[in-house]
């Protein structure tokens, strides 16, 4: 043994580290120490999340393993080798775990979007995205980062690394002036750049936050549908499945990044629950099943799935490809006919239907903290901005006009 592993182990003892964690630990270490063939004394803080790299996209390992292998790494070089634990901490960092995701399905999220063919991935770009994954960034957070650090680096025709934080506000000025972006689509910007100034450049972040601020978001009010209008447009499509897709995305309040992700097997017909395993900001929750949700959904696999091609299919919704979960743009398609055919004015995308779902919970008085869960907000706050005052509660409000008798008027 090692002195440098026998006083690793005797620090683990000392802290109170059960056996198991010391095992676990001093496992990941010496594969660590493997990986590069030399001591982890003399591997470097980069060094460390090229192996992470390694253990998420080659080993495949799930987010709770990778975590532990940080947490290993974080003492030794913390505890046993008394480093500095600030730039530990900020190259070395825990994983974003995914609420309720079996361990087989988190590689989908953690893979790097494809690269365009005949084009060679620059070492920045390689080091973006491995820093991205290592985080826990989902897929959609990963190919939205790229593009906007891809679109800086063509708006001045030069690396990232060698353009200051003065010519980022002049592209962030183009984008809000020019392409005329939203300020939830500029933020998006701002969080990519900041990304990668921060931790991929390792960059000041104090002088990085001045420069790059965030944009005010406008809070416009959305509209909703009607109950009687949800309906028309939830009975328009003729094809089973179209149908019940419109039905469980108000019916559960879903994003539509959730709705075509379900899977057979996150129906709870025996608990009437249906279960979302990949949330926004990888949540998992579960939802109350409708009777005639349940009703609809039984008749789609009966006329569309039972016996038929793909039958045997995970995904509750098919795509168009064998085995492929449908599309965000198919999903989107079947609103956008739906609306046009049941002749309901068009107020929105797919989206206010689970902004309708929310509005008419509140209308029948249910409280807000059950929508937040219903919805899946980590913040009440969040809740709360969402849902605007409903219509049968502003008929309930009086004016102070009627209130004051009208024997007291002239007194």
């Amino acid at each position: 043994m090692t002195p440098l592993r026998a006083k690793y182990i005797r620090d683990l003892v000392i802290h109170g580290r059960s056996k198991n964690t010391q095992e676990v630990y001093t496992r990941y270490v010496c594969d660590l120490a493997r990986y590069y063939h030399r001591s982890p004394e003399l591997i470097s803080y980069e060094e460390v999340t090229g192996w992470l790299y390694y253990l998420i996209t080659e080993r495949q390992l799930s987010a709770s393993s990778v975590n532990i292998a940080v947490s290993a790494v974080r003492f030794l070089y913390a505890v046993t080798l008394g480093r500095e634990t600030l730039d530990l901490m900020a190259s070395v960092s825990d994983m974003k775990r995914a609420t309720g995701r079996a361990d087989s399905e988190v590689e989908a999220i953690l893979t790097p979007p494809r690269q365009p063919r005949r084009r060679p991935m620059t070492p920045l770009r390689a080091k973006y995205i491995r820093d991205l994954v290592i985080r826990g960034r989902s897929k959609n957070t990963q190919e939205a980062y790229i593009r906007y650090v891809r679109d800086l680096a063509r708006y001045y025709r030069r690396s990232p690394e060698l353009i200051s934080y003065e010519e980022v506000t002049g592209w962030l000025y183009h984008l809000i002036k020019e392409r005329q972006l939203s300020a939830s689509s500029v933020n998006i910007a701002v969080s990519a750049v900041r990304f990668l100034y921060a931790v991929t450049l390792g960059r000041e972040t104090l002088d990085l936050m001045a420069s790059v601020p965030h944009m005010k978001r406008a809070t416009p009010r959305a509209e909703v549908y009607a109950r009687s209008e949800v309906e028309a447009i939830l009975i328009a499509p003729r094809q089973p499945r179209d149908r019940v897709f419109l039905m469980t995305v108000y019916g559960c309040g879903l994003r539509i990044s959730e709705a075509t992700q379900l899977k057979t097997s996150d129906i709870d017909r025996a608990r009437m629950q249906l279960r979302v395993r990949d949330g926004k900001g990888a949540k998992g929750r579960v939802l109350p099943l409708s009777e005639r949700l349940l009703k609809e959904l039984v008749n789609y696999w009966r006329a569309q799935r039972q016996g038929k091609a793909g039958h045997d299919s995970p995904w509750l919704f098919l795509g168009k490809k064998a085995g492929q979960p449908m599309g965000r743009y198919t999903g989107q398609n079947i609103y956008y006919t739906a609306l046009e055919k049941s002749g309901v004015r068009r107020k929105g995308g797919i989206h206010l239907l689970r902004h309708s779902f929310a509005t008419h919970l509140m209308e029948s008085g249910v409280e807000l903290p059950v929508v937040q869960h219903l919805l899946g907000h980590s913040s009440i706050k969040t809740t709360a901005l969402y849902l605007h005052v409903t219509a049968r509660r502003l008929a309930e409000v009086r004016s102070p006009l009627d209130l004051i008798s009208s024997g007291c008027i002239g007194q």
